[in-house]
């Protein structure tokens, strides 16, 4: 058997010795990422990764998402009542709902958060419809509120109705009213005597307010 000269042998070892450099090489340059890719576990760009950023929302806790109140957007429904109205018009009020204001919001219904109590009703007694509105700027909490009449009250409660007639309105300023707020500050009871605070020539005598609202 015919010998190779060394330095062929050499050669040979040498051009194998670099080809397995060469495939050690390559190898590991597809282990390596290429530049600007992500790996399977990053979040797409543009997308974010869900947290729990501890924020308290109205009304809710911390953590707990959104919290919808009951007087934010819509009304939230049919409210029961016994509004009992006497005089001029007599009629019982049975069912209500807050009173969308001028902001498009419905109304509060119990303590503002300043200092005050109020609600403003809607709903519709004979077929026609009647709004009223409950304040009290200087709100003690829920307890017993009383006024003489001819005293100036802070409690005072607005009638506009029927609405269709926009003259008709009464009101209980300086008269004698009694009210009770219930303990959960959205329910109560009243008692009292409205004079005619309105231009209507058909509603044009006092009224008398007796009964429970809520809201």
């Amino acid at each position: 058997m015919a010998h190779r000269p060394i330095s062929r042998r050499l050669a040979a070892i040498a051009l194998a010795a670099g080809a397995l450099v060469l495939v050690a090489a390559c190898s590991s340059t597809a282990a390596t990422a290429a530049p600007g890719a992500s790996s399977a576990v990053s979040a797409a760009p543009g997308a974010s990764t869900p947290t729990d950023t501890g924020s308290t929302a109205p009304g809710g806790s911390a953590g707990n998402g959104p919290v919808s109140s009951s007087t934010s957007g819509a009304s939230p429904g049919n409210l029961t009542e016994n509004l009992v109205f006497s005089g001029t018009f007599n009629g019982t009020l049975t069912s209500a709902v807050l009173a969308v204001l001028a902001t498009g919001q419905p109304s509060g219904c119990g303590p503002d958060g300043n200092g005050g109590f109020n609600f403003v009703l809607v709903g519709s007694i004979n077929g026609q419809q009647f709004q009223i509105d409950l304040q009290d700027p200087t709100y003690q909490g829920a307890q017993q509120y009383t006024n003489p009449k001819g005293a100036a009250g802070d409690l005072t409660i607005h009638v506009d109705g029927p609405l269709a007639m926009k003259d008709a309105a009464w009101t209980s300023e300086q008269e004698a009213y009694t009210v009770t707020i219930n303990s959960d500050q959205k329910s109560g009871t009243v008692d009292a005597a409205l004079r005619v605070s309105g231009q209507s020539s058909d509603y044009s005598t006092p009224e008398h307010l007796t009964g429970t609202f809520t809201c």
